[in-house]
Formats: C-alpha cells, sequence, structure tokens
C-alpha cells in the first residue's frame, strides 16, 4: 500500500505544528476559532489565499483530520477538494505521478490503489514530510517496488530495483537512509553476496557513521540466511570497536545459534556478555531504560528466552516485568505462560500460584495449566495439586498436547497410570514427543517390561523429532542384559557415549558359548566402532572365524568403510587381504571337516565290517548228521 511510502518518508522528515512560522501559526489560529464556533472553514481558507499567504497543505490535512473525528465528515471532504483543487504544490505532484511508467505503476503498491486522486493525495504527503525532495523519493518509491516483486516471487524484477535504487543516491545521507532496507531486502532475495557487498560499499561510504543499529541490521540478514560465519565474523568486528553496547546484537546472535542447536556457544556467548558489562551483574533495569525502547518486541522476547536458557532467571524476570511496566506490547498467553515459570524459578511456589491466580481467565490457555501442573512436579507432595490441576485441564479440554501426561509420569507414584495416559493420548490423538518417548521407555525398563519397552521403542524411536537419550539407551540396554538378550543389549551400548566396558563386559560374557554365530561379531564390531573403538574392533575381527557356506562380507564391510571415511588406503587394503585370508579358512576348515566327516565315516564301516568277521570266525560251526 502507499503508506508504506509515508511511512518512509516520516523516517526522514515530519512536519509538526511546532516548526511552523508566525503567519502559519495565525492561520492555525482562525482556523481553530473557526473550528470551536463550528463555523465553515473553506471561507477561513480562501480569505488567507487572497490575502497573498501560503498554505501548507500538512496544516489543513491536520484540520481534515479534526473534522474526520468531530463527525463533521462533509465539511472535510469539502475542505480536501479545495486543497487539491488550490493548492500550487499539487500540480508538482501530478506531473510526478503522471512521469512514472504505467508498467512500473502496474507492478507496485500504487497499482493497489484504485482512486489515482488518493494515490497522488498519498504522494503530496510523502512528498512534503520529505521536505520537497524528489530525488530521495524515487529511491524510496523503488524500494517499495522491489518490495511488492519480492512478495509476488519476482525476484529478478526486485533485484533490478534494488540496483536501480543505487544509482539514484546523491549523497552518503541517502544512503545511510536506504542502507537498512537495501540490506532486508536483498537478504529477503536469498543473495547473501549482496548482502555482504552492500555492508562493505556501506562501510567505504559511511565508515565513520556506522553505527551499532549498522551491525544490527547486516546480522541479522545473515542470520536469516544462515550465514553463521560472516554473521559472527561481523559480531567480532563490531565488539572490538569502541561503541556503545548495544545489548540487541549480541542477542540476536545467542537466538542464532539456539535456532541451529548450538545451545553451548549462546549459553558461552551470553555469559561472556554477562561478566564483559559489569552493570549486567547489577539489576538489569537501568540497561533497559537506556536501550529497551530502541528494541524491538521480538529481540526483547529473544532476550529474555536466551536469559532464561542460560538459567538467569532473576534477570530474565526483570525484563518481563519491564516489558509489562512499560506496556512495550500486548501480553499474550504464552507470555503469562513464560512469566509464571520465571516466577515459580525466582520466587517459589506460593508466588507462582498467587500469579496465576491474577491471570485473566480469558488467557489461561492449555500452556498456561500446563506451567502450573510442571511446577508441581518438583516434590511428590504436591501430587494432590498436581492431580487436581490435570483434572482441570481435562475438563476444559486441554489434555491435546503431551506435556500435562509427562508432568504426571514424574510422580514416581504415577507410573502405574503410563498404559492409562498411553490410551487417552491416543484417543486424543496426541503422539508422544521425544521427552515422552524417553520417559515411558524408562518407566518400562525399570520394570523390566520388555515386550511393552520393545513395542513402544519399535513404534515410536523411529519417528520424526524423536531422539533417545543417552540415558533412556542406557536403561533399556540393561532391561535387555537381565532379560538375556545380550546381542540387543551390545546393540544399544553402542549408542551410549562412555558404554565401552559394558559392551567389553557383555561379549565377554557371550564368548564363554562355545559356538557364536557370525551376527554376533557383526553387532560388536558395529557397537565399538560407534564408540570410536577402532582398535578393539580390530581386534574383535581379527577374533571372528566366519562359519557356513558363505562368508558374511559385511562384518569386514564395518571397517572398509569406517577407513574409507578416514581415507586410509593402507588398512582399506589389509582389509581386502584379510577378506581372501578368511574365506580360504573357511574352506580349508569345511574341506577338513569333510574329511574328518569321511574318514570318521569309514573307520566307522570298517569297524563295523571287522566286528562282523570276528563274530563270525568264533562262532562255533554246526556239525550235520545224515541218516540213510
Amino acid at each position: 500500500m502507499m503508506r508504506v511510502l509515508v511511512q518512509h518518508a516520516k523516517r526522514y522528515k515530519s512536519c509538526t505544528f511546532g516548526t511552523l512560522s508566525p503567519a502559519n501559526q495565525t492561520l492555525q489560529n482562525r482556523l481553530t476559532e473557526a473550528l470551536d464556533h463550528n463555523a465553515q472553514i473553506i471561507p477561513v481558507l480562501q480569505q488567507w489565499r487572497q490575502q497573498g499567504n501560503h498554505i501548507n497543505p500538512c496544516h489543513v490535512r491536520d484540520i481534515i483530520k479534526k473534522l474526520r473525528d468531530s463527525d463533521q465528515s462533509l465539511q472535510a471532504l469539502q475542505v480536501s477538494e479545495w486543497m487539491f483543487d488550490n493548492v500550487v504544490e499539487f500540480k508538482e505532484v501530478e506531473k510526478f505521478f503522471e512521469s512514472i511508467p504505467q508498467s512500473v505503476i502496474d507492478g507496485s503498491v500504487y497499482a493497489s490503489v484504485s482512486d489515482v486522486r488518493t494515490a497522488k493525495e498519498k504522494l503530496l504527503t510523502a512528498w512534503e514530510e520529505n521536505g520537497g525532495d524528489w530525488s530521495t523519493l524515487e529511491w524510496l518509491i523503488t524500494l517499495d517496488m522491489a518490495k511488492v516483486c519480492l512478495k509476488d516471487g519476482s525476484q529478478e524484477k526486485a533485484i533490478k530495483l534494488l540496483t536501480l535504487t543505487e544509482k539514484l543516491f546523491v549523497d552518503r545521507k541517502s544512503f545511510k537512509q536506504a542502507y537498512e532496507l537495501l540490506t532486508k531486502l536483498h537478504g529477503e532475495a536469498e543473495k547473501k553476496e549482496e548482502v555482504l557487498r552492500i555492508w562493505n560499499l556501506c562501510k567505504k561510504i559511511t565508515e565513520e557513521y556506522c553505527d551499532s543499529n549498522d551491525y544490527l541490521t547486516v546480522i541479522r540478514s545473515l542470520l536469516k540466511l544462515d550465514a553463521i560465519a560472516e554473521a559472527e565474523e561481523i559480531y567480532k568486528v563490531w565488539e572490538s570497536l569502541p561503541l556503545e553496547f548495544d545489548i540487541r546484537i549480541p542477542t540476536m546472535l545467542a537466538s542464532g545459534y539456539r535456532e541451529r542447536g548450538m545451545v553451548d556457544k549462546a549459553e558461552k556467548l551470553i555469559m561472556k556478555i554477562l561478566l564483559k558489562h559489569i552493570r549486567m551483574k547489577r539489576p538489569i533495569k537501568p540497561l533497559l531504560d537506556q536501550w529497551g525502547s530502541r528494541m524491538r518486541v521480538s529481540e526483547l522476547k529473544c532476550l529474555i528466552k536466551n536469559l532464561r536458557d542460560s538459567n538467569q532467571f532473576s534477570k530474565a524476570l526483570q525484563v518481563s516485568e519491564w516489558m509489562d511496566e512499560k506496556k512495550a506490547c500486548n501480553i499474550y498467553a504464552e507470555d503469562y505462560a513464560a512469566r509464571l515459570h520465571m516466577v515459580e524459578v525466582v520466587l517459589g511456589l506460593e508466588e507462582a500460584e498467587k500469579f496465576f491466580k491474577n491471570i485473566p481467565e480469558n488467557m489461561k490457555d492449555d500452556t498456561v495449566y500446563a506451567t502450573l501442573l510442571r511446577s508441581y512436579t518438583k516434590s511428590d507432595k504436591h501430587l494432590g495439586k498436581a492431580k487436581a490441576t490435570f483434572e482441570k485441564m481435562r475438563e476444559l479440554g486441554f489434555l491435546m498436547r503431551p506435556s500435562p501426561f509427562n508432568s504426571m509420569l514424574s510422580f514416581h507414584r504415577q507410573r502405574y497410570m503410563v498404559e492409562k495416559f498411553l490410551r487417552e493420548m491416543e484417543e486424543n490423538n496426541v503422539a508422544p514427543d521425544s521427552l515422552m518417548v524417553n520417559k515411558v521407555l524408562r518407566i518400562y525398563a525399570a520394570e523390566s517390561k520388555v515386550e511393552a519397552m520393545e513395542t513402544f521403542m519399535k513404534k515410536w524411536s523411529g519417528e520424526e523429532g524423536i531422539k533417545l537419550e543417552r540415558e533412556t539407551m542406557a536403561t533399556v540396554a540393561k532391561a535387555y542384559s537381565k532379560a538375556g538378550s545380550l546381542d540387543k543389549a551390545i546393540e544399544l551400548y553402542g549408542g551410549v557415549e562412555g558404554s565401552k566396558k559394558e559392551v567389553y563386559r557383555l561379549w565377554n560374557e557371550c564368548k564363554k558359548n562355545e559356538k557364536l554365530e557370525d551376527y554376533w561379531y557383526k553387532t560388536v564390531i558395529a557397537s565399538l566402532l560407534k564408540l570410536d573403538d577402532v582398535e578393539g574392533a580390530e581386534k574383535v575381527y581379527g577374533e571372528w572365524k566366519p562359519v557356513g557356506l558363505n562368508l558374511d562380507l559385511s562384518i569386514p564391510g564395518l571397517l572398509i568403510s569406517r577407513f574409507c571415511k578416514e581415507a586410509n588406503e593402507s588398512k582399506v587394503g589389509e582389509l581386502i587381504i584379510s577378506i581372501k585370508e578368511k574365506r580360504n579358512e573357511m574352506r580349508l576348515r569345511m574341506v577338513r571337516n569333510l574329511i574328518v566327516k569321511v574318514v570318521t565315516g569309514v573307520a566307522i564301516c570298517v569297524g563295523l565290517i571287522c566286528v562282523v568277521f570276528i563274530n563270525h570266525m568264533t562262532s562255533p560251526v554246526p556239525r550235520y548228521h545224515y541218516y540213510f
């Protein structure tokens, strides 16, 4: 919409009655007096013009607004029409508007304004508020055109318009004014190289004017483009400069780290800032009073999240209270939920309950109740309150997420309810999250319900977003071990960091059996490789004596894949030779076993023949008597 142009123009020069000339102040008095007496405004304006005085359209526009606000719409319309018919400057607006190619208008924000007169009125506003500077207005228009092209998916047109914008700059000041918009739009166009080029151009043209806002703009765009390395480099430059500290910049970078799973980096950055700036060791409010008004609501919320994630709950609560005190934004249910959690951590459960009671009923959604329920799980003595809250959530239809069920299973005395909770979740079409899956598996394993544990694990552990924790895998492996499923236990321990001793312990138990099938070796070697014990895996491979008619190539394949990744050609060559050797050994054993079987069979046959012969020779010969 055209109002975007007006908003741009307002940034650079505002038109207020505080700067009116004495003549205009006289006109203002006349118009105000006419308004007070409900008199017609146009005769006053006409008289003023007849006396040869200049009329500031911005002044008249304020009168029009007052007329509209006082329900004098008809007179407001009459004054508006008179202004367009009589103010000289409007001809300049018409001329400029008509000079814009129709092809450009059709693809711009102005195309959405069906009334050309309205478009001209808005152009006049922007022109006046920009001090009558058409050159600045031109690049403001091209930037707006680029915005529309990006929204429509016309990226190529947007880039051309952005390039045109740069050519319209006449001095450092105009570039400085457009820098933020250019950087943002190139970022939306997914042009990292262009964002960096504009940044380098900004440093070159306006080096002495570069401030924290400039650094904030480029870092924000780079993070949106997932250019984390480039954002880090620019942050380091900002950090080394003697600029006034701006909490928004490290907060933004820390949020970028967290979004990419780089939690350790985020925490180190926040702690570094907290330690470096001593003032943050004291209450954070003075810092907020200095910087808070310059921060966006999203940036303030990111600061709260980063402080919470870094266990700086007291300071996070101070930021939340400051936002509430300054009425920085509308408060939603999720904000109440976050505040409730911080109050419970910093001030205790009793204060959290008081805060919950003061939350407006229309803001107590499932996230708020779930936060209160989670507060009760820290002690079994609050089980009664937890049950009451859970039942209330059921009545309100708030059991549509896994978090309330997770909270109830945190109570040891509620673990027998796991089957009932899972059924209720299934009835409500609620899928368990990663936390729920891990918790249920640990409960089944602790109770040695191996069959139920295995069924549940097969169903959910492979789902997207589900990740088994180290503690869970170790607990499940122990359950398998107790049940005698040593192969499954070894396989699971392979995914548990620091479980090499357990793998070897179970492997030694397995080797007590006289015969081991090939899959045992495969399982152990795979687990040891996951635990980065390559030497141990090679040793187990050396002990492997293939059985059967065919050599299982997947077993040496595990080691070959590992050595290929490490580009260890010599080891790969050794394994290929070992495969031939093991195949020959396997065949030799087969031939040896066959020979032994044949010899044994022949020996048995010879023995039987000998026994029969000896028995025949030692038996008495019967005598026959013939009678004639």
